[in-house]
């Protein structure tokens, strides 16, 4: 154990572009063993996250449930916002791909896709696209000089060999698709 709890101490969130997770520990007595201990935790919800029927079946419930508790006025607006913001247009990337999909996915998913979405397609996106050359790790604290000691155990921890494009059915190039934004020729109000 290295201190910490669910909720105050560790959590993560989601937007259309990007995971975060954040882990809070408290550094007295051995700070550097402290912190190798939650970047093992980190990398462990980097690279070796289970994801088994039974992990998903058990979070579905909790997926729908928090995503039921958005669909009030809060959220009606903020769906007309993204439609004005990212609106259907003819402007689209060599993949036929617009901005407007940042408007129709949200991060949390459709509940017909909460309902459905299987381990293995989790798994899946999850061996894609959690990779080091799309993460970035950042450590704040007060340290005394354990720079050097610091950048080693982050090597140690996330210096791993990823999938092969191989052993990912169905596996997309690894590259992240940009969407062209929109430009308004006219003020986007929502009311």
């Amino acid at each position: 154990s290295i201190g910490c709890q669910y909720g105050p101490d560790m959590n993560a969130s989601t937007t259309q572009e990007a995971t975060s997770y954040r882990l809070s520990i408290p550094l007295e007595g051995d700070i550097i063993n402290q912190l190798s201990n939650a970047l093992h935790v980190m990398s462990e919800w980097a690279f070796k996250m289970r994801i088994s029927v039974d992990d998903v079946e058990t979070e579905r419930n909790v997926i729908e449930q928090e995503w039921r508790s958005k669909q009030g006025p809060a959220e009606r607006v903020r769906y007309n916002y993204w439609n004005k913001m990212f609106p259907q247009s003819s402007n689209s990337n060599e993949d036929g791909l617009s901005s407007q999909l940042y408007s129709k996915r949200f991060p949390i998913g459709t509940i017909e896709s909460i309902r459905t979405c299987t381990s293995d397609v989790i798994r899946d996106f999850y061996r894609r696209w959690y990779c080091p050359e799309r993460m970035a790790i950042i450590i704040v604290g007060d340290f005394d000089n354990a720079e050097g000691e610091i950048k080693g155990i982050i090597q140690q921890k996330f210096n791993i060999e990823l999938p092969s494009k191989e052993d990912i059915p169905n596996c997309l190039p690894r590259s992240i698709t940009d969407l062209p934004l929109p430009s308004h020729d006219y003020d986007p109000i929502c009311v």
